[in-house]
C-alpha cells in the first residue's frame, strides 16, 4: 500500500528488527542460567501464574466485546 519504494525500505528494517529480536531470544534461550525450571513438586507456582494472567486475559477479551457491541 502507498508508494512501493518506501514500503520496500520499510520491510526491509522490520525485518531486520525482527530477526535480531530472534537472534536476542535464541542467544539467551541457549544459556543455562536463563531458564526456568520448574520441579513436579513446585508446579503450584505455574499454577500461581495462571490466577495472576487469567484476568487480565479476561479483560482484554471483554474490552474486544465491548468494543464489538459498539460498533455495531
Amino acid at each position: 500500500a502507498g508508494v512501493p519504494v518506501i514500503s520496500d525500505f520499510v520491510a526491509f528494517f522490520a525485518k531486520k528488527l525482527l530477526d535480531f529480536h530472534i537472534f536476542i531470544v535464541e542467544l539467551f534461550g541457549g544459556l543455562s542460567q536463563f531458564l526456568v525450571k520448574i520441579d513436579k513438586n513446585q508446579a503450584w507456582v505455574f499454577l500461581l501464574y495462571i490466577i495472576v494472567v487469567t484476568p487480565f486475559l479476561i479483560g482484554l477479551l471483554w474490552k474486544k466485546v465491548v468494543k464489538l457491541r459498539e460498533v455495531r
